[in-house]
């Protein structure tokens, strides 16, 4: 971390800290099965991770992000950085790992927009919030794109009347703990599958008493994928 100021404007400040990758995209007619090869039409490669597609969302609604990652010591990592800065959010805090190379993930996306993503985290696997301790305030964001020890430490560190929303991506485990430290739970539905053990989310009151299993403390936000939202 050598770019943020010693002393930053934290309020009403979202901070993200999640995974910073570049993304490889492949555009095809459609997903390939295991041993298949199949042609795609478009190839992209971008600034990605829940962490950059967070702060960047957030950013281009206008809120002030300080983004909290970290990126290889290689062309990829200084792209990346540079991207999402030029796109509003302070990247003061993604800080350069000199071992380890900028994270990636793999992705194909067939024309319906179902994909398949396969990650290599790279640098963006390990990572300490310590250093940015000061900036941990008025509102986090938090995901699971990185270690569970990262998010916690992350959640530990924020300020008494903080709203800490955690998106629990990729699907695991989480700590009964993290859990009632969040104030607003983003899974979709391979995650809130996972967290309570439920296995039929088939109707809107399946996912609702799945829903109800988790820690009362949080507000929950199911996403749905391509259903989108039912009474939007």
């Amino acid at each position: 971390m050598t770019e943020a100021s010693a002393e930053p404007n934290t309020a009403g400040r979202i901070v993200v800290v999640g995974s910073v990758h570049l993304d490889m995209q492949i555009d095809a007619p459609r997903l390939p099965e295991p041993g298949e090869t199949v042609l795609g039409t478009r190839y992209r490669r971008t600034p990605g991770g829940k962490g950059v597609n967070q702060a960047v969302a957030a950013a281009i609604a206008g809120a002030a992000v300080t983004l909290i990652g970290r990126v290889g010591n290689d062309p990829d990592g200084v792209m990346v950085k540079s991207e999402v800065a030029a796109r509003g959010v302070d990247v003061g805090y993604v800080s350069v790992d000199q071992h380890e190379p900028t994270g990636v993930a793999l992705i194909v996306v067939d024309e319906s927009g179902a994909n398949q993503i396969a990650v290599g985290p790279g640098a963006s696997g390990p990572g300490e919030v310590a250093p940015a301790a000061d900036v941990i305030a008025g509102a986090s964001v938090l995901q699971q794109e990185v270690p569970i020890e990262t998010v916690q430490a992350a959640s530990e560190l924020a300020a008494e009347g903080t709203v800490v929303v955690l998106n629990p991506a990729p699907a695991r485990h989480l700590p009964r703990e993290l859990l009632q430290r969040a104030d607003v739970l983003v899974p979709n539905l391979v995650e809130l599958r996972q967290l309570p053990g439920e296995e039929d989310l088939g109707s809107l009151d399946s996912i609702a008493r799945a829903a109800r299993k988790l820690p009362e403390s949080a507000k929950i936000v199911v996403t749905l994928g391509a259903k989108r939202c039912p009474h939007c």
